[in-house]
């Protein structure tokens, strides 16, 4: 049994994806490349403002940046541990509920959030997608979903009426 002091002792080797068991190597290590061709495929290179959602120590951020070398990327971390935030990577750091996001209408020209809606309640994923749709420049483009390599087109705005 896990005892609670111990309880994300390893959170940032797993977030590198430097897990103990091979599930969590695979889930964390090529979320990076994956999410990296995303972007690839469909913004060409240049300057924009990302957000990362629920960032915490930016451990993804790291890594999926490192991925980009031809981008250029104003990153907002997002996350409700001010400790986490004081070591991220992120140019600004934003104390804040993904769910209310304090960031201005259609300021974000990419918005990450890697695993942020499954620790989340259905309603709060509703709520999540709606601030998501209201902060994002382009909320419909091609999101990263599912298994490995799988692709498939959402739109925040269907999703969040619901």
């Amino acid at each position: 049994m896990l005892n609670i002091k111990e309880q994300g002792v390893n959170a940032e080797t797993v977030f590198h994806g430097e897990a103990l068991s091979e599930a969590g190597r695979l889930i964390y290590k090529e979320s990076a490349p994956i999410f990296a061709q995303a972007i690839r495929s469909n913004l060409k290179a240049g300057e924009y403002v990302l957000a990362d959602l629920g960032s915490s120590k930016g451990e993804f951020l790291e890594d999926f940046l490192s991925l980009l070398p031809e981008y250029t990327f104003n990153t907002i971390a997002v996350d409700v541990n001010v400790r986490d935030l004081e070591v991220n990577i992120a140019h600004e750091k934003v104390l804040s509920n993904i769910s209310q996001l304090a960031l201005a209408n259609k300021s974000i020209d990419v918005t990450l959030a890697r695993y942020a809606l499954a620790w989340n309640d259905l309603e709060t994923q509703k709520e999540i997608l709606k601030e998501i749709k209201r902060t994002t420049k382009h909320p419909t483009r091609r999101r990263i979903a599912g298994e490995v390599k799988t692709t498939f087109r959402w739109d925040c705005a269907s999703i969040a009426k619901r």
